[in-house]
C-alpha cells in the first residue's frame, strides 16, 4: 500500500503547526506562572470624592483582572488599590496606569499619590 504524498505533506504540516502552537502556549503559561511579576499597593487620596464617584471606581476596578479595591474612605477620600501579577516596576508607570484607570471618573488633578509599594512576587516569602 502506497501513501499519497499529499497526505504526508499535510500530516507533516499539521504536526509542525501543532509544535509551534505548543511552544507558544507553553511560553505564555510560563510567562504568567505564579510568582511572576509584582504585587503593588497604591495608596491615593482623591479630593472631594463623591459617593457616586467611589461606586464608579469600585465598578471599574471590579471589571479589571488582578486589581482589588483594598480600602476606601469617603470622608477622607483615601483609597488603597492592590494590583497583582503586574509587570510594572516603576512608580511613574503605576501612576500613569492608575490615572488612566480613573480618568473619566474623577478629575486627574484631584488624585494625590500617598504611597506606592512595589514588591516582587519572585521574592515573596523571603526575609
Amino acid at each position: 500500500m502506497t501513501r499519497n504524498p499529499i497526505h504526508l505533506i499535510s500530516a507533516g504540516l499539521l504536526s509542525s503547526i501543532f509544535m509551534v502552537l505548543a511552544c507558544l502556549v507553553g511560553n505564555k503559561l510560563m510567562a504568567s506562572a505564579p510568582g511572576d511579576g509584582n504585587s503593588i499597593f497604591v495608596t491615593l487620596k482623591v479630593e472631594q470624592i463623591t459617593e457616586s464617584q467611589l461606586q464608579a471606581i469600585e465598578l471599574e476596578v471590579g471589571r479589571t483582572l488582578h486589581i482589588d479595591l483594598e480600602y476606601k474612605c469617603l470622608e477622607s477620600g483615601v483609597i488603597i488599590l492592590h494590583i497583582e501579577e503586574s509587570s510594572m516596576t516603576e512608580r511613574a508607570d503605576v501612576q500613569v496606569f492608575v490615572r488612566n484607570k480613573l480618568s473619566g471618573i474623577v478629575p486627574v488633578g484631584a488624585i494625590t499619590f500617598l504611597d506606592i509599594h512595589i514588591r516582587s512576587l519572585a521574592t515573596q516569602g523571603r526575609c
